[in-house]
């Protein structure tokens, strides 16, 4: 009852403008199966609005030669960047990984985080350790930078502090907007949903890059919205 009363008493203080609900700080644009060229082309029209950060969920590891002309150039004016790595080959006993997928150098980027997320049997594990050992080295995962070159990350999160999320899937879908690209190509989008936001490009549909939320199998999210709600998550606001 106490716990009734209270939600009513947030839903009346939000009406009453006591409680200001904060925007989405995130925006995806879903790029679909959209081409090198197209990619291209979106992000010049994102950076026109000068977003926070623009962040790349999906590799781009073959030379395409001619056809990235246009992705390279853009991608060299955009100063802060993350893209996804992936690591390979986890060696159990010390649990560090043996190797390092990456884009092609030619494509300039800032920052790299790294992508894999913790499942079993495709069914996703709400554990995300935010760091991995590779080569020595400590690796963050994608969320986590993109979080911290952007709007910072709450304090629990930074240097030795806890290095685990317990990740909330509860505001699935409340916690980012979304543009497609009809919609970004043909400009039906507000200047808000991109200006001073967390833009996270990848791909949402139900072809490829999703994960199961339950054993049955019924539910599933994709991976872009994974690191929409991890951005969400630990981003100090």
């Amino acid at each position: 009852m106490t716990k009734i009363f209270s939600l009513i008493i947030v839903g009346l203080l939000v009406a009453l403008g006591c409680i200001v609900k904060r925007d989405p700080v995130i925006t995806i644009v879903n790029i679909g199966n959209s081409n090198r060229l197209e990619i291209g082309r979106q992000l010049a029209i994102i950076k026109k609005y000068s977003p926070k950060i623009i962040a790349l969920d999906f590799y781009l590891v073959p030379d395409s030669l001619d056809k990235d002309t246009i992705l390279v150039r853009e991608l060299e004016t955009i100063e802060n960047t993350v893209q996804i790595v992936g690591l390979h080959d986890l060696y159990e006993p010390d649990y560090i990984w043996d190797s390092l997928e990456v884009s092609h150098p030619k494509f300039r980027i800032a920052n790299h985080g790294f992508v894999n997320f913790a499942t079993e049997d495709s069914v996703l594990l709400k554990e995300l350790p935010m760091t991995q050992s590779f080569n020595s080295k400590q690796i963050y995962c994608f969320g986590y930078v993109v979080a911290q070159n952007s709007f910072g990350v709450k304090n629990k999160f930074k240097g030795t502090g806890e290095k685990e999320l317990k990740l909330n899937l509860d505001g699935l879908g409340k916690n980012y907007k979304l543009i497609t690209t009809d919609e970004l190509f043909s400009g039906k989008f507000k200047a808000q949903d991109l200006k001073d936001k967390i833009v996270i490009m990848g791909y949402l549909g139900e072809k490829e890059d999703y994960y199961y939320l339950d054993e049955e199998k019924t539910k599933r999210i994709n991976g872009v919205e994974v690191h929409a709600a991890i951005v969400d998550e630990l981003v100090n606001l």
